[in-house]
């Protein structure tokens, strides 16, 4: 099924070149035009027997099925945050279903039951220029009923937009709750009917404004959503970056592999439970992993930002907690001077689960959509003159071995490269699509960096968190 799209309304457009911006746009566009995708696990059970419960309280059995068809979602390009319904053209979309790339902005990806484990899909987007300045390789994902993101801020001088499809037969009830550093956010009217078939963007700081470190949780009854958010910033009249977050799920042992050389990091930590939570945080390099300090404390239902510290190249960062918590890294990169001010990029990252094969695009055709997107003309110029465009695009794969499991063997394009365990190899894409296998589970960072005429841009893709193409679910049977 092929979601349709409803006439957006349109935002007023507000000055362009104002030093500060601070607005209360409409709370909810319909149909962005940008927002033509779908993605659902359309979940057959057919013949499940479930043993009869004994009489009275009612039995929960955990059930994992493999769908018999699946759909997958992939994000919009660039979207101007003041008119979701404008969006750039110039995006790649690449299938690990079908090897090919697609100047189309919002696939669906179908899944049959003979696909492989893990289906994926990449879309390149960003600018080379202007206010949202930015490169993304953001990921395609299945519908989910509970998700969160950690990223962006509501605050003066910052945009967020969370996208929200539903890709279903079915309308759906989506709830946005958050979450702040003294606890969670209260706000009126954060229940969102999303139509059947349609996709949605919303605009939290209407519901949670002057935020500093939201952490979104997004909920959905049915078939379930998939949700995206893109944030971008401006200091003065000096942009600080645009970048795509995905999804997350909360977790005890969270690896985030691929961080970028430097100091520019920071995690973002959420407890969304009752229990406050003792988060320690690792970095695995090339030769070992080393605590990052002491144990970090974080109260329930409560969020904070830590800096991750200096990066080695490539290293992945550990989070382990006592109690389950969501995670994010952002990551600022400074590019050319302007003025008394400094043109930046900021960069996106997610945890990953460990796999032990993916189908991965090649360098060659990577780099060349990189490059392609970032010359586009710019869908928001910004007050300085900047001019799009991109050069000396690559691409690299991070891997990272989990400590207490064996060496790692892992070949790409059949070539072997062995990590050792609790450590983290960055190795060359390379330059054709290829098949990665793994004696052993590994994490996975696919990294891609160009210079752009204000300076480099970096972007990362992670496989997430959820399995594509299976589900776990609670069956509850009672008398």
């Amino acid at each position: 099924m092929t979601p349709q799209t409803e006439p957006a309304r349109e935002l007023a457009e507000p000055p362009r070149r104002r030093r500060t911006r601070r607005r209360r746009p409409a709370l909810l566009v319909p149909g962005a035009a940008a927002l033509a995708l779908a993605g659902s696990v359309a979940l057959l059970v057919g013949g499940l027997r479930l043993p009869a419960p004994a009489a009275g309280a009612p039995t929960s059995l955990d059930v994992t099925s493999r769908p018999s068809r699946a759909l997958l979602a992939c994000p919009p390009g660039t979207l101007d945050p003041f008119a979701p319904q404008a969006r750039s053209g110039a995006t790649a979309t690449w299938s690990s279903l079908t090897g090919h790339w697609d100047p189309s902005p919002s696939p669906v990806l179908e899944v049959g039951a003979d696909a492989a484990r893990n289906p994926q899909g990449i879309v390149v987007a960003g600018q080379g220029a202007g206010e949202l300045r930015g490169l993304s390789l953001a990921g395609c994902a299945s519908a989910r009923g509970r998700q969160w993101i950690l990223a962006g801020a509501t605050t003066l001088g910052e945009d967020l937009l969370l996208v929200v499809s539903n890709p279903s037969e079915v309308p759906s009830v989506v709830t946005v709750g958050a979450l702040g550093a003294t606890g969670p956010l209260e706000a009126g009217g954060t229940r969102v009917t999303v139509p059947a078939g349609k996709s949605v963007s919303l605009l939290p700081a209407s519901w949670f404004p002057d935020e500093e470190r939201p952490a979104l949780e997004i909920t959905a009854d049915g078939p379930g959503v998939v949700a995206w958010a893109q944030t971008a910033g401006l200091d003065g009249e000096t942009p600080t970056g645009a970048g795509w977050a995905s999804a997350v799920a909360p977790g005890t042992d969270l690896v985030i592999p691929g961080l970028v050389e430097g100091a520019g990091s920071r995690v973002r930590i959420a407890v969304p439970g009752d229990s406050p939570a003792t988060v320690r945080l690792s970095l695995a390099g090339p030769e070992a992993t080393t605590p990052l300090g002491q144990a970090v404390s974080v109260d329930a239902s409560t969020v904070l930002d830590v800096p991750v510290g200096t990066v080695p190249d490539g290293a992945s960062l550990l989070i382990s907690s006592d109690v389950p918590v969501a995670a994010q890294v952002t990551t600022t990169t400074a590019g050319a001077a302007v003025g008394a001010g400094t043109w930046k990029d900021r960069s996106l990252s997610t945890p990953t689960r460990a796999l032990t094969s993916l189908h991965l695009p090649g360098a060659e055709a990577l780099t060349g959509h990189v490059e392609e997107v970032l010359s586009a003309q710019a869908l928001r110029p910004s007050a300085l003159p900047s001019t799009s465009g991109a050069s000396e695009a690559s691409a690299d794969l991070v891997v990272h071995a989990p400590a207490g499991g064996p060496e790692a063997t892992v070949t790409l394009a059949g070539k072997a490269h062995t990590v050792a365990a609790g450590t983290s190899a960055v190795l060359p894409l390379p330059t054709a699509e290829s098949d990665m296998t793994s004696n052993t589970p590994v994490h996975l960072a696919l990294r891609v960096k160009a210079t752009t005429p204000t300076g480099p841009v970096l972007a990362s893709w992670r496989p997430g968190l959820f399995d594509q193409a299976g589900a776990t679910g609670t069956v509850s049977v009672s008398n």
